[in-house]
């Protein structure tokens, strides 16, 4: 990522909202207030790792509201598989089917270029489609299906980042069941329409998380940070 020109970069605004990352103006004042002092490298920092984990978060719960059933899938596959044949032997029966490609002031060669690019495409389709309909395990690999659990997300995507955090931004990370990381992380949830989070389990996630003996890594990621060692 190539550097601003100036620490920190201006937010985006749009209303109250940083569309940079999820949280409003008035939740963005709250995390950097329960984080001060910080430096302006830092304060780019928290804004980039938040936007980060904003953004994989909502992927991931996407996945989980959008992609159909494991049947219902492999039926699309199927019918992907039958329309294109069926497209593909409509067009090609068409006695000059590449006039069905042929814009207005084109020229003939391009539209015949056009009509094999389709052919090509719908015999790739064709292809791709039958072998997932077919073949389970390809699939299921090819559903990218959030490789967590739901109730897991919270902690590796959102909490595990916010003590990350913590971390590199030199603020001490007691395992409690209050305080200013806690504080952010409902920030967070609220922002995220997360569940709730428990005191005990961020605690519990707060002592496995130091238990690794963390040391500061993501702020390297920073444009213009150097680091202290």
């Amino acid at each position: 990522m190539e550097a601003p020109s100036k620490w920190p970069p201006p937010p985006v605004w749009e209303g109250d909202r940083v569309v940079s990352y999820c949280l409003t103006a008035e939740q963005q004042r709250q995390v950097f207030d329960l984080l001060a002092p910080l430096t302006d490298i830092q304060v780019a920092y928290v804004t980039q790792v938040l936007g980060r984990a904003h953004d994989e978060y909502s992927f991931q719960c996407a996945n989980y509201e959008v992609l159909p059933s494991f049947d219902e899938h492999r039926e699309q596959m199927r019918t992907i598989d039958d329309l294109t044949t069926r497209l593909g032997l409509l067009v090609f029966a068409q006695i000059w089917p590449e006039r069905l490609l042929q814009t207005d002031g084109g020229d003939d060669a391009e539209a015949v270029r056009r009509i094999r690019d389709l052919f090509d495409s719908l015999d790739i389709l064709k292809k791709n489609a039958s072998r997932l309909a077919k073949d389970g395990d390809l699939l299921r690999e090819f559903r990218q299906k959030p490789t967590r659990r739901r109730d897991e997300l919270e902690r590796h995507v959102i909490w595990h980042r916010v003590f990350q955090i913590f971390i590199d931004c030199g603020k001490p990370l007691p395992a409690s069941r209050s305080g200013p990381v806690h504080d952010i992380i409902r920030i967070m949830h609220e922002a995220l329409h997360a569940p709730e989070p428990s005191e005990d389990s961020v605690q519990a996630a707060i002592r496995k998380f130091k238990a690794l003996k963390p040391e500061p890594w993501l702020i390297a990621d920073v444009p213009g940070y150097v680091s202290p060692s």
